[in-house]
């Protein structure tokens, strides 16, 4: 191989290996322990995906079809001799939280949609009003989507009631009210 294509190759696939045989290979990639990993990204200029030593991930890779999301679209994740390109996002892994913190951030993201401050849900909780603002934050996905819910929940509730407010007011009003009021429902 000529000097020019082998610094070529150099460039495209990074470092050589510090055995110098090929490039990253298994025998010489490092991790904090010298142990070997289960997950590897396979280009020179990226960073590893390892796992600690009891198997938890330290670094999650998340594989997306879409092509709308902002990530690098030239990384080349290896599994055994199967390579294929894919859309990659390096982040840590999220904690999922246990089922009695699920129900109480439930019922709080039903109490914060109607309305109430952080105080009162944490006293409603029996817990702190910080502990109620860290799951905001400890669990960002899972409250959003929760909140949503309570929110288009308590959106159907409040159009439901002021049918029936309207209605009433249909029947029992005076002649202005009830013209009001049958304008507002055919809206």
């Amino acid at each position: 191989m000529h000097r020019a294509a082998r610094m070529k190759a150099t460039i495209r696939r990074g470092p050589r290996c510090r055995c110098r045989r090929r490039f990253r290979c298994r025998k010489c990639s490092q991790c904090d322990s010298g142990r070997r990993s289960s997950v590897r990204c396979r280009r020179g200029d990226e960073p590893k995906a390892n796992s600690t030593h009891s198997g938890e991930p330290r670094l999650a890779v998340f594989f997306l079809d879409t092509s709308f999301d902002k990530v690098r679209k030239d990384h080349k994740v290896r599994s055994g001799s199967l390579s294929r390109r894919v859309h990659v996002l390096f982040g840590f892994a999220m904690k999922q939280p246990n089922e009695e913190t699920r129900r109480q951030m439930a019922a709080a993201a039903e109490l914060r949609a109607a309305g109430l401050t952080w105080e009162s849900i944490a006293q409603h909780l029996g817990v702190s009003d910080r502990t109620c603002r860290r799951w905001t934050e400890a669990f960002a996905e899972l409250w959003r989507k929760l909140l949503r819910r309570a929110e288009s929940t308590h959106e159907r509730d409040c159009r439901a009631e002021a049918r029936v407010v309207l209605r009433k007011l249909l029947r029992d009003g005076e002649e202005k009210s009830k013209l009001n009021a049958a304008t507002q429902l055919l809206k």
